[in-house]
């Protein structure tokens, strides 16, 4: 679920996305194992994104019953074979994640001002998040459960080059507050 788009690809080519906006608030409150919510971008093959900015609040709700999720100011998970660019894109929304993650056994979100979840090749540039991410209510006290949270890009699995991006907002965890471009809580 996402303010602009659900998904994005084109039969194995390579899609840029320019000057998209959201203003509109993005709220997931349904039950799936896994699930992506952004402000522009839930889930993409192959896309670079320039001058892409959110504004309306992205929340996984109390009532969201998630295994695995990925929430992002405006990407929430890319993948990609080719170097994927996001250029100039800015959150200025809120991110807020209350969920229920009793469905699975592995329960992790990943929580992002700009990107959650990077599963390939990804350039970072001249992107900003300027608003609080609030986490509250993720770990369920097993050890399989956990949360990456990042004012910029909260995961990557593969090459992230994050260049000239600055995080003003606050990345708040259950009352803890660290102000920072990369946090990692598991």
């Amino acid at each position: 679920i996402a303010g602009i788009t659900g998904f994005v690809e084109l039969a194995g080519k390579k899609i840029t996305a320019t000057n998209l906006v959201n203003k509109g608030n993005v709220t997931h409150n349904g039950e799936s194992v896994f699930t992506n919510v952004a402000g522009i971008v839930a889930n993409y093959c192959r896309a670079n994104l320039t001058n892409c900015s959110n504004s309306g609040t992205i929340s996984l709700g109390a009532s969201a019953k998630v295994g695995y999720a990925n929430v992002g100011g405006i990407l929430a998970v890319g993948v990609s074979l080719d170097t994927t660019t996001l250029d100039n894109c800015d959150n200025n929304g809120e991110i807020i994640v209350n969920p229920d993650i009793s469905i699975t056994a592995e329960k992790n979100i990943n929580v992002g001002g700009v990107v959650a979840n990077s599963a390939g090749k990804c350039i970072i540039k001249n992107c900003d998040n300027t608003k609080t991410i609030q986490t509250n209510g993720i770990l369920a006290g097993d050890s399989s459960s956990g949360a990456l949270i990042g004012g910029i890009c909260a995961y990557a699995s593969s090459t992230l080059t994050i260049e000239d991006c600055t995080n003003s907002g606050a990345v708040q965890y259950n009352n803890a507050t660290e102000e920072s471009t990369s946090s990692y809580i598991r």
